[in-house]
């Protein structure tokens, strides 16, 4: 399997770089150690982007409903890049109740990483595997919630269990 690197944005089939981060809220994120068993959205983003912000509802709907199925998002706002402080996306957060974590990623090299150089931009990713599973245009506005159902675990329950799927039948975690 192929692994993604600097400069180049990384295809669906390939493997996504690991990465350490805080959060915005002070919490250590190890990508994709801690999402062991997860679908997980890496979601570059920023405040003053209006494509990001017509994006969010489209998360935050997906997040909601699928969540509880196993469903992770990781915000990773380049709001630095244009002398936004992380106060002011921490307190856009709080008022657009974004609750998934967040990363401020200035001074950090995740958007060289991911090859992002436009945003938005989205990778769908199995945390089992790291394994890209699905880029941008399949995860945009209704795409994102039909994309992630397709990949989430068949035998995952609402309510917060969920179950990892007979290998025969892929998903994540399945082989």
């Amino acid at each position: 399997m192929t692994r993604s690197g600097p400069g180049r944005s990384p295809a669906v089939g390939e493997r996504a770089a690991d990465f350490s981060a805080t959060s915005l809220a002070g919490q250590p994120l190890n990508f994709p150690a801690d999402y062991r068993g997860k679908l997980v959205l890496l979601d570059f983003w920023a405040t003053w982007c209006a494509p990001c912000k017509a994006e969010l509802p489209h998360v935050a709907a997906a997040y909601e409903q699928f969540h509880d199925r196993g469903f992770e998002v990781i915000g990773i706002t380049l709001d630095g890049a244009q002398g936004i402080s992380a106060d002011r996306v921490r307190e856009f957060c709080r008022v657009q109740k974004l609750t998934w974590p967040q990363v401020y990623a200035a001074g950090t090299t995740l958007p060289q990483t991911f090859g992002v150089t436009g945003i938005p931009a989205a990778f769908l990713i199995d945390g089992q595997t790291g394994t890209i599973l699905a880029t941008d245009t399949d995860l945009r506005g209704e795409k994102l919630r039909a994309t992630v159902e397709r990949y989430l675990p068949e035998g995952a329950k609402s309510g917060g269990q969920s179950a990892d799927p007979p290998p025969s039948q892929g998903g994540v975690g399945g082989g």
